[in-house]
């Protein structure tokens, strides 16, 4: 385990998609196998959260994230990507 929130399997390195949603759609399904909620749940507090503003910060950088209120205490995963997408 690297850290309480985040161990070995959370982590996804060259992870191929065709956009900023088949990168979410994956990151969902991650998430939601690791917490027991249902994926389309994840995802649409990801793209709620990318609504209000995009959370690229920069330099093939992003940080999508969401609050879910079914969920008590943080998880993590972390993707890198096959080809880098723009977050806007």
């Amino acid at each position: 385990m690297i850290s309480p929130i985040l161990s070995e399997e959370d982590i996804s390195l060259d992870l191929v998609t065709k956009g900023k949603q088949s990168a979410l759609s994956k990151i969902a399904i991650r998430i939601a196998r690791r917490t027991g909620i249902d994926q389309q749940v994840v995802l649409r507090g990801l793209f709620d959260r990318e609504h209000l503003g995009s959370t690229g910060i920069g330099r093939g950088v992003a940080i999508p994230h969401a609050l879910l209120s079914t969920i008590y205490s943080p998880v993590a995963s972390l993707t890198r990507l096959a080809q880098p997408i723009d977050f806007e």
